[in-house]
């Protein structure tokens, strides 16, 4: 009796569980990672106002297609098609992969406006850093391993402070030993 019970409470925490993931945190996750893409295409609008780049520079309108291609895809953005794209990418090579980045790089180059270059190079940076956040936030792979990071950074400084502690003991010990060694081989 007590294992059904446990089983029926194991089967509906599963079920809530993925009514949650599904039907809650992945619409939220994508709607929120949507309307940061509209806020940084806004940003990228009122930088060309601003710094008066023409609507029709391609290194404007290509960051521009750049977004509003991801806004309309975003709900094609996971972990798992990102990881076999690479890994089909790794087997198969394609030369075009990675050749709209290039060509718009090389673009970026030719602003002479060096300021005017990094504030649309740091926009485009906020648009792959947005789009790796939504990478990891929608996938369980990926919450996993922000916890294994998380617990990781927050145990770094402890466990460093140890072995520091500890390295100086062993050290000392290790000398000690090789005294005695050294002292019981010279009395024999």
């Amino acid at each position: 009796m007590e294992i059904d019970i446990q089983l029926l409470r194991f089967l509906v925490l599963f079920i809530l569980g993925w009514f949650f993931w599904f039907q809650v945190w992945i619409p939220y996750r994508i709607d929120t990672y949507r309307q940061d893409l509209f806020a940084l295409r806004d940003e990228l609008f009122q930088l060309a106002s601003d710094k008066n780049i023409p609507y029709n520079d391609p290194v404007y309108s290509d960051l521009r297609n750049f977004i509003n291609g991801i806004i309309r895809f975003a709900h094609r953005v996971t972990f798992t098609r990102v990881f076999f794209g690479f890994l089909a990418q790794r087997l198969w090579p394609d030369s075009r992969f990675g050749e709209a980045t290039e060509n718009w790089l090389v673009k970026l180059d030719s602003i002479e406006n060096k300021d005017t270059k990094e504030l649309l190079f740091k926009l485009w940076m906020r648009v792959c850093f947005a789009t790796g956040r939504q990478l990891l936030l929608i996938s369980p792979i990926g919450l996993a391993a922000i916890g294994i990071i998380a617990t990781i950074r927050l145990l770094r400084e402890p466990i460093l402070w140890l072995t520091n502690r500890i390295n100086p003991m062993i050290k000392n010990i290790t000398e000690q030993a090789i005294q005695s060694e050294a002292v019981l081989e010279a009395t024999n």
